[in-house]
Parts: C-alpha cells; sequence; structure tokens
C-alpha cells in the first residue's frame, strides 16, 4: 500500500520541501521591495479591499467560463 504511494511522490518530496522553504522567502523579499512603492495614488485605500475581491471575483468566472481542465489545451465534453 504505501510502496506504490512512495513511487508516485517520488521526486515531488524534494520540490514540496524546497517550495515550502522557497516560497515564503521569495514573498518576504517582494514584500520588503514593495513596501517601498507608495500605491495609494493608484488604488486609495480604502478601494484596497474592494479591488482584491474583485479580482479574486474575476479569476473564479474566468474559471467557471473556460471550457477545459486546469492545465491543459483540451477542451472538455460539455454535459
Amino acid at each position: 500500500m504505501f510502496a506504490k504511494l512512495r513511487e508516485k511522490i517520488k521526486g515531488w518530496k524534494t520540490i514540496w520541501a524546497n517550495s515550502i522553504v522557497g516560497v515564503p522567502s521569495l514573498l518576504y523579499a517582494a514584500y520588503l521591495e514593495l513596501s517601498a512603492v507608495d500605491f495609494t495614488p493608484v488604488i486609495p485605500t480604502k478601494y484596497v479591499a474592494m479591488f482584491m475581491v474583485g479580482w479574486s471575483l474575476v479569476g473564479i468566472l474566468l474559471r467557471v467560463v473556460t471550457r477545459g481542465p486546469v492545465g491543459s489545451k483540451e477542451v472538455r465534453e460539455t454535459e
């Protein structure tokens, strides 16, 4: 039982372990770089939350209206 699972995740453990360390480091570096930039002339502070919700809804809408599986160029059949 575990042998099949270990075979399936072979190589992925290393990627996940390095991602767990690397992604937060990357996000912190990006935060440090962007914290020096003042975005308030572009998006006033009181609208930032609404802006983020809007972008999230656009992403959800795009996922709903697309017909292919994620990461694939083939089109799934509509039911």
